[in-house]
């Protein structure tokens, strides 16, 4: 899970960076980031997948990098390959997508929970607490373009952030001194 965490933390913090700086928040430019971002968590989940032994982690992860890459084989074929454009549409299959993307990590990390080791437990439920919150937001919350591709460099911020702290922690948790 080091390589798969360490690989989506960077993943998130350059699209991040990237959102943030860059002065043109349209659909067209959120949905190419997400393309990427989903293409490359998706290969990367794929990198954790051949890397982890058979059994429950395997199927999980397998799930997020099928979505993942799902969503950017979307993203890459839509509108005869020339993707989505600066319409009302196009926002709310932008939406859908960014949602479906999130909720998907986030239930592979809800799942994933339950079988960690007790200090990795709560960093898993929290990531998935984030990615719930983002789904909904994509959701149920009436965004515009500047809005949406807004809230998507949130969470891939708050991602990176909440990923890398998890990974600089120390592995063995020390509680009440013992």
């Amino acid at each position: 899970m080091f390589l798969t965490n360490l690989l989506r933390s960077i993943i998130f913090a350059v699209a991040a960076v990237f959102l943030i700086f860059i002065q043109d928040h349209s659909v067209v430019l959120g949905a190419t980031v997400l393309l990427f971002v989903s293409a490359l968590v998706g290969f990367s989940g794929l990198v954790g997948v051949v890397r982890k032994e058979s059994g429950e982690k395997f199927a999980v992860n397998l799930f997020a990098a099928i979505i993942s890459l799902t969503v950017s084989m979307f993203l890459l074929t839509t509108n005869g390959f020339l993707g989505l454009q600066n319409t009302a549409a196009d926002l709310i299959v932008f939406r859908i997508l960014a949602a479906v993307f999130i909720a998907a990590l986030a239930v592979s990390e809800y799942v994933q929970s339950f079988r960690a080791e007790p200090g990795d437990r709560l960093e898993f439920r929290i990531s998935a607490s984030l990615g719930f919150l983002a789904a909904a937001i994509f959701t149920f919350a009436p965004l515009n373009d500047v809005n949406a591709v807004g809230f998507l460099s949130a969470y891939f911020a708050l991602s990176a952030a909440q990923r890398g702290i998890w990974l600089a922690t120390p592995g063995k948790k020390v509680r009440n001194g013992k």
